[in-house]
């Protein structure tokens, strides 16, 4: 859905609540108003959560159309960062704070075995998550390292099915007998 599509959505979802507001009805009407405001706020709460395909990479407002194009051609892959982020997040009851996460994850490497992600990698890696939809703040707060809160995070209903599609993916891949973890 285009910028302009969800501006007209929340344009009329701000007419809806002011009719709402300045109607003078039974309470019928009432109930039917208050019932169309609430089907209106669900369009428009699903149109947010649906206004980038997760299959396209992220790009800023200010970059220029290469990097648009260059995004479209990015998908989540099995194997990544946020791939793996995004596993750890589908496991029953879990939610993470950055700091969490990074400590579950170990780079995959040999020259290190056991060197952890930096907190920032994780949080970039977390952001692109976010802003594609697969995840969310769960409104909890657990201390950082330093003590301060922290975020946690949890998986989205969107990231769930994200998550479903990686792995169907990565099926498909050893069934057919093609690399991979």
């Amino acid at each position: 859905m285009k910028r302009d599509e969800l501006f007209a959505q929340l344009v009329e979802l701000f007419r809806k609540v002011g009719n709402f507001r300045n109607a003078n009805t039974t309470g019928v009407d009432v109930v039917e108003a208050y019932m169309e405001l609430c089907q209106a706020h669900n369009d428009v709460v699903k149109a947010f959560k649906t206004v980038r395909e997760p299959e396209e990479g992220y790009v800023g407002a200010n970059h220029p159309e290469t990097s648009r194009q260059a995004a479209k051609a990015i998908k989540m892959k099995r194997g990544t960062l946020r791939s793996e982020m995004l596993n750890r997040f589908h496991l029953p009851g879990a939610g993470y704070t950055d700091a969490e996460m990074q400590q579950a994850l170990v780079r995959p490497t040999t020259a290190s075995p056991g060197l952890r992600y930096d907190i920032r990698t994780i949080g970039s890696a977390r952001i692109s998550l976010r802003d594609y939809g697969f995840v969310e703040d769960s409104g909890e707060r657990r201390p950082s390292p330093s003590g301060n809160p922290s975020t946690v995070w949890v998986i989205t209903d969107l990231g769930k099915i994200e998550w479903d599609r990686l792995k169907r993916e990565e099926d498909e891949q050893r069934r057919d007998g093609v690399g991979g973890p």
